[in-house]
């Protein structure tokens, strides 16, 4: 018996089919005591045994191009996505970096790409995830000490 999904649910599938990703995009209501906008990938791990990417902190749209642009430059490379690669053709201008994001906050916020797995038969303990970071106006990453701190917050996931 198959499975009957809803609305939402059949997007998501219909999406990696066509696309071989689709986009979750979440963001904070007003007066959310905690202000998180972030956007994650679903379906790379099946489309392309690729970790699912996450963008943090500015507006959806923006890190859903954001993410659009990474698997671009990831699929026209030919490479696989690792903590540490970076990535120059995301925005102009400026470099973009992979990093390994919290297996912990994986199943706290990427609940739609641990969806996904189950869906299509996979153990979602499989499914890893790389967050793409951005860099500030000085070309300094969150990891870097001396990186503005709002940019830091920004891109740093707040675990529950």
């Amino acid at each position: 018996m198959s499975e009957i999904l809803d609305t939402a649910e059949q997007k998501a599938v219909d999406d990696v089919e066509q696309y071989g990703w689709h986009c979750v995009q979440v963001f904070s209501l007003p007066g959310d005591p905690v202000q998180t906008t972030f956007a994650y990938t679903v379906g790379l791990y099946h489309t392309r045994r690729w970790p699912e990417l996450i963008c943090l902190g500015l507006e959806t749209g923006t890190l859903h191009k954001l993410l659009s642009n990474a698997i671009g430059e990831l699929r026209n490379n030919g490479t696989t996505p690792k903590p540490g690669m970076i990535l120059n053709d995301v925005a102009e201008g400026y470099p973009f970096r992979l990093i390994e994001f919290s297996t912990s906050l994986m199943h706290q916020d990427l609940g739609w790409a641990l969806w996904f797995a189950r869906h299509k038969g996979y153990d979602p303990t499989q499914i890893q995830c790389l967050q793409l970071v951005w860099p500030d106006r000085h070309g300094r990453f969150p990891d870097d000490p001396d990186c503005i701190a709002d940019v830091r917050l920004l891109q740093t996931p707040a675990e529950d």
